[in-house]
């Protein structure tokens, strides 16, 4: 349950509902978003034991995905703005809002590596940890 959350926690805002990253933008939602991220990794750390099967032994890693999603988002937002002015666009398939008509294609590779880095931080971490 806990790993779809945190795979989620990812996905939704970056592919599934762009839209949300919106909220990202205001301070208060944000820090109660890392204070989440925070909640999720603790959690994970705190239950580890050597006694968890081997399936849960693997999806430890991949609790670590919401908090680099959190600090790159806010890392990425802050490049963007001041290379463009303006916040980070998102790109929405199949809408034609003004985020996705005017995403350009350096905010298109931010928002890929703020897709996949938080996996890819997991996988590493199961290949040299584990």
């Amino acid at each position: 349950m806990m790993l779809y959350l945190a795979l989620f926690f990812v996905w939704i805002p970056t592919f599934l509902v762009p839209p949300i990253h919106k909220y990202l933008r205001n301070n208060l939602v944000y820090t109660c978003c890392l204070i989440i991220a925070i909640s999720i990794f603790g959690w994970s750390v705190a239950n580890y034991s050597e006694n968890l099967p081997p399936i849960e032994k693997s999806h430890t890693p991949f609790y670590i995905g919401p908090l680099v999603f959190m600090i790159l988002y806010k890392v990425f937002d802050k490049i963007v703005q001041r290379r463009l002015d303006r916040h980070m666009y998102f790109w929405m398939k199949f809408m034609r809002n003004k985020e996705s008509v005017e995403q350009t294609f350096y905010e298109w590779l931010l928002q890929m590596i703020l897709g996949f880095v938080p996996l890819i931080c997991g996988a590493i971490w199961l290949l040299f940890f584990e």
